[in-house]
């Protein structure tokens, strides 16, 4: 398990500091106002009775966002369903943090769930012991993605960044960039969400995320090597632990570059980090399909709505090239042919830094 993870605690010139300010921050700015604008438009004609919002399926949901996403991690085991005897993939989770609708934070006992393997659909849920509706373990599977589990990947890429590089101008823009998106996310996000309630732009009050977020960051990563028997059921799953291996032959190839560089915290805040974020956007296709059935999971519901319209797709526009398959700089050029030859659609999403 991974310890003292901490998620804001690199220093960088103030130089670097407002270049971040002034070349990212505005468009990711606009990303999320833009993007809340228009889901909150959204959500109004929803509750007149247009027809806004895409069909969804949350058993099948719910299954890709187990299967296709770094909640892989909370795999326990496979085993079969007594009454249709499937094939089933079991998760858990303990102690898991959540927003209670009164702006508390709760953190539940244990969480658990089971997916059908072959058709990737969740066979059923339970928070504490009490089945849970599909509509409501999406609800709460992707309020754990984005916050208390993702988070983790923000922190670990800490250790993958030298900003002291100066003799590689990709390498040191690279390590600005993390840094600052790392202290965006952690010191400046709760800020964002406290004014929202306040505003009121949100009906429930979000000012207590950071400590979801803290939560997240201190209880580390759990041992997650059995994950490896989800492979020929995940292509991520698939994808990450092949191109782990290249990635790690690639980078000892240009260890020279890489001073004061841990690779394995470079592989996590840029191959991990940036499929995570693609695999919110495709795993729920619409924010309206975050609506619970349980009241009690309304606060997570509107926050998943709220995130997913306007933090997690590409900034728009990006000073320098931020995907692998654009830079030519010599180790992510090699790793993106690599990953390339093993799965062209994710190698395509790879992010040199974190900038979203």
């Amino acid at each position: 398990m991974a310890q003292d993870l901490d998620m804001d605690h690199l220093h960088i010139p103030w130089v670097g500091f407002l270049w971040a300010y002034l070349a990212v921050w505005p468009s990711s700015a606009a990303l999320a106002f833009t993007g809340m604008a228009v889901l909150l438009l959204r959500q109004r004609l929803h509750r007149l009775g247009c027809p806004v919002r895409k069909p969804c399926d949350p058993c099948h949901v719910v299954g890709r966002l187990l299967l296709e996403s770094m909640e892989v991690v909370q795999y326990d085991c496979m085993g079969e369903d007594e009454a249709s005897g499937a094939v089933v993939a079991h998760f858990r989770w303990k102690h898991f943090p959540m927003l209670q609708n009164d702006g508390s934070v709760r953190i539940a006992e244990v969480f658990v769930a089971a997916v059908d393997v072959e058709t990737k659909r969740m066979k059923s849920a339970a928070l504490d012991g009490r089945e849970l509706d599909p509509r409501d373990a999406m609800v709460l599977v992707f309020f754990h993605t984005i916050f208390a589990g993702h988070v983790k990947l923000h922190a670990m890429a800490n250790w993958g960044v030298n900003h002291m590089l100066i003799e590689d101008s990709v390498l040191q823009r690279c390590a600005v960039t993390t840094t600052a998106y790392n202290f965006f996310g952690h010191t400046r996000f709760p800020a964002y969400a406290r004014a929202w309630y306040r505003l009121g732009v949100s009906a429930h009050d979000f000012s207590r995320i950071d400590q979801v977020i803290d939560h997240g960051v201190k209880a580390g990563v759990r041992a997650h090597s059995e994950t490896r028997q989800l492979m020929r059921h995940s292509d991520l799953c698939n994808f990450v632990v092949k191109i782990r291996k290249q990635f790690m032959r690639a980078f000892e190839k240009h260890e020279e570059r890489m001073l004061g560089i841990d690779m394995e915290a470079l592989f996590v805040g840029t191959v991990l980090h940036s499929l995570d974020h693609q695999h919110f956007e495709w795993n729920i296709e619409d924010p309206l399909w975050l609506v619970p059935v349980c009241p009690d999971f309304a606060a997570l519901a509107e926050f998943g709505r709220f995130v997913h319209a306007g933090f997690l797709k590409d900034i728009w526009t990006v000073p320098f090239p931020r995907k692998y398959r654009e830079t030519t700089h010599p180790f992510f050029a090699e790793v993106y042919r690599r990953a390339a030859r093993i799965n062209k659609r994710l190698a395509d999403q790879m992010d040199i830094c974190i900038i979203k």
